[in-house]
């Protein structure tokens, strides 16, 4: 059986993990330390510790290449590729060489998550353009909301980082999708969210992700929106906003011992239902296999969203 990430001590390859977006996807994060231009109040990643706007090569890119390609050999399962991680991908000078290195070694799909703060930037846009897909957050309509969300560097506007995403829309000839985060009485009136749509209308997505808190966010005092409003508020955004939705899908013949199922939270938290998911099991022996682990004091349950994390 295959071995994952964790287990055979890479430092850049995590999962594959359970994205209810884009299904079994195998992570590789260019960075050591939560290392970010935002500091979000919803991120599922923790707070960050290095808030900063200087790009450089936070880790060798053949070391991170060298790593995905041993691990085509494993012989492990994923529908994508997601440069992501602890941190904001596009700070890594060299992020398009990491993607090129991917398209080069295999035929899946490479998919960039972004919070899209640099794409002001020619070379990021010009970067950004060797993925299959790409992901921003637009969640936002002016400077002080922009704040209040995303926490951001000092050095970061909220209308120039806009300016970058529509930029990067009349270059890109990619799947642009654009994930707005709704947080409970911060931007989830429809005063708000119709301001917030229309910038997202402007920029001309192929999908628009209406989403809100599921796992422990960096402030455990943000609270997610109810489903039902945000399906009143799907309507606002062209194409039409989609809703979070469960994982669907199952890694049938991986080996989903505890060592997996720890690495999955040492990157993030998960439910139940998610491991389930992934591993192809049922969620009850999801649950109990967390519940042993619990025991032997190596997990515990948050409050907020039924997840799991280590701890």
């Amino acid at each position: 059986m295959p071995e994952p990430a964790a287990k055979r001590g890479w430092r850049h390859i995590f999962g594959p993990v359970p994205s209810r977006r884009f299904g079994r996807s195998l992570g590789i994060d260019p960075f050591d330390k939560k290392t970010c231009t935002f500091g979000c109040i919803f991120c599922e990643a923790g707070c960050t510790v290095v808030k900063t706007l200087d790009r450089r090569e936070y880790a060798p890119v053949e070391e991170i290449l060298n790593e995905f390609r041993a691990w085509l050999g494993t012989g492990e399962i994923a529908d994508v590729v997601t440069l992501a991680g602890s941190g904001e991908p596009t700070l890594h000078a060299s992020f398009g060489d990491i993607l090129r290195g991917i398209r080069d070694a295999c035929s899946l799909r490479r998919v960039l998550l972004s919070n899209g703060s640099l794409f002001y930037l020619p070379e990021v846009r010009r970067e950004a353009a060797f993925a299959d897909v790409v992901k921003v957050t637009l969640s936002a309509w002016d400077q002080r909301s922009f704040e209040a969300l995303h926490r951001p560097h000092a050095g970061l506007n909220f209308d120039r980082v806009v300016e970058g995403l529509n930029a990067f829309r009349r270059e890109y000839g990619g799947e642009l999708c654009v994930e707005v985060f709704a947080a409970a009485g911060i931007n989830d009136g429809v005063d708000a969210m119709k301001k917030i749509a229309e910038l997202v209308n402007r920029l001309g997505p192929d999908r628009v992700y209406l989403n809100t808190l599921v796992r422990p966010g960096a402030d455990r005092h943000v609270r997610g929106v109810d489903m039902a409003v945000l399906a009143e508020m799907a309507g606002f955004f062209r194409p039409q906003a989609e809703l979070p939705a469960a994982f669907q899908g199952g890694a049938a013949g991986l080996k989903w011992d505890e060592q997996r199922i720890l690495a999955m939270l040492e990157r993030r938290p998960c439910s139940a239902g998610d491991i389930a998911a992934l591993a192809g099991i049922s969620e009850a022996e999801a649950a109990g296999r967390l519940a042993l682990l619990e025991k032997r004091g190596l997990v515990r349950k948050e409050e907020t969203g039924g997840c799991w994390v280590l701890k």
